[in-house]
């Protein structure tokens, strides 16, 4: 063992043997029956002890009327497109220079489509695009091509690679 751990477990060790002592000091003086020697009492916390419960249900708080009358809302989207999203980050000498971009495939259709966005993003800088490549489940795979960005795309989808969505890394450096 290291010295450090050592010497971390001490303190530790101390701290607690301490907060102890000041627990039973405080409750002699309020004359309360306190734990035998060898067992701490709980810490004391804040936080809520229904959290533990199986069942803990917020709905008995709010007014019955804003409970009943809500429409269930669904929680998986209505179609497979909806659920995905292509973030695409614009990187130069490893560090991201424009925000991230997010589409959907409603508003990228395909590659043609996300390389329009992608050099509008580009239109107001002294960069040019170098590559193309998405995030997926064996790597980073580059696309230069329609077919590429379907089959890529597929792939991210049957796998259930991060949950649908797709990272877009365009690499670019500087125009000549």
């Amino acid at each position: 063992m290291v010295t450090n751990e050592r010497q971390r477990r001490y303190a530790s060790e101390v701290r607690v043997k301490k907060q102890e002592q000041k627990r039973r000091e405080a409750a002699r003086q309020n004359g309360e029956i306190i734990n035998s020697p060898g067992k701490t009492p709980p810490p004391d916390t804040d936080v809520d002890p229904k959290l533990d419960e199986y069942h803990y249900n917020v709905a008995p708080h709010l007014p019955a009327e804003l409970v009943e009358d809500q429409p269930d809302i669904p929680m998986v989207p209505d179609s497979e497109e909806e659920a995905v999203k292509y973030h695409v980050n614009v990187i130069q000498n490893d560090r991201r220079i424009k925000p991230k971009l997010t589409l959907t495939p409603n508003t990228c259709t395909g590659y043609s489509s996300l390389v329009q966005h992608i050099d509008h993003l580009l239109e107001d800088g002294n960069q040019k695009r170098k590559s193309i490549k998405v995030l997926g489940p064996y790597g980073q795979v580059e696309i230069d091509n329609e077919d590429a960005w379907r089959e890529t795309v597929e792939v991210v989808q049957e796998k259930e690679w991060m949950d649908g969505d797709i990272k877009v890394i365009v690499l670019v450096e500087e125009k000549s």
